[in-house]
């Protein structure tokens, strides 16, 4: 019983801590996938797994604005056989967890967004962080990775396919470059990207219907270096461009937008 008591309070507080992050780390462009293999614990280990650490990032406003901002918060992760929660992953259960195969479903957290962030927004009103249902499908070799995931919510559903290649200059680093592109339906679209009579009428834009289909694709390079066998550091940079429909929204002052992230992590 106590067993079930902590897991269910470490489940609980990684997921408040993912909601109030997830839009961050979403920005940020570093995900799970660019931690090296030391971080990711085998199948086998019927023990807790915990990461806990910090970023530290230069990200645009919202996607789609021209300017950036300064962030700084922590992150932490657990991790139980399957079972794991986190402020990268959320709460989630992999049917298939092997060294170079990963499969599964988790509760994450959507992005919110509110209109004080930029002047572009001002009358378009706030966008509350919510909860959305995803599946994930990560695969990597010696040499790269491959990695897809998909997500819905009351704001509609998306989709991300990713790839690259990792390099090993030394045995304690790993220089990633890899490649993502996104898909929305027109729901998702619209929430982020589109205008209506309502939103029009009090920010002074024009009313903006958006469509599903692509979303965004980007760049992403990273280096990790394993200090031992509880610390690692990372550097990220990445490039994001928004695509399809959203690139006419009147909200879009930039199709690309540069970000840089430096994480700091403590595995135990």
């Amino acid at each position: 019983m106590r067993s079930r008591l902590m897991t269910l309070c470490v489940l609980s507080g990684c997921m408040l801590a993912a909601s109030v992050h997830a839009d961050d780390t979403q920005l940020t462009g570093f995900d799970e996938d660019t931690l090296p293999e030391v971080a990711q614990p085998a199948t086998r280990d019927s023990e807790w797994h915990f990461i806990a650490g910090g970023v530290a990032a230069a990200v645009p406003r919202y996607e789609g604005a021209n300017s950036t901002r300064g962030i700084l918060f922590p992150l932490f992760d657990a991790s139980y056989g399957n079972f794991f929660a986190g402020d990268l992953r959320g709460i989630g259960y992999q049917f298939v967890k092997e060294r170079n195969l990963q499969i599964g479903v988790r509760l994450g957290g959507a992005p919110g967004r509110k209109e004080s962030a930029d002047a572009r927004l001002s009358g378009t009103g706030d966008l509350s962080r919510s909860g959305e249902l995803g599946l994930f499908l990560n695969t990597r070799n010696d040499i790269g990775y491959l990695k897809f995931k998909a997500g819905g919510g009351k704001r509609g559903s998306h989709a991300e396919l990713g790839a690259g290649l990792d390099f090993r200059p030394a045995p304690r680093d790993i220089l990633r470059a890899g490649a993502t592109v996104g898909w929305a339906n027109a729901e998702y679209m619209q929430a982020y990207f589109g205008i209506d009579a309502a939103q029009a009428a009090s920010s002074g834009l024009p009313a903006y219907q958006a469509a599903g289909g692509l979303h965004n694709y980007g760049f992403l390079t990273s280096w990790t270096h394993v200090f031992d066998r509880h610390w690692l550091g990372s550097v990220a940079l990445s490039q994001r461009h928004v695509a399809g429909s959203a690139r006419n929204s009147p909200l879009v002052q930039s199709t690309s937008a540069n970000s840089v992230s430096c994480i700091a992590l403590y595995l135990f």
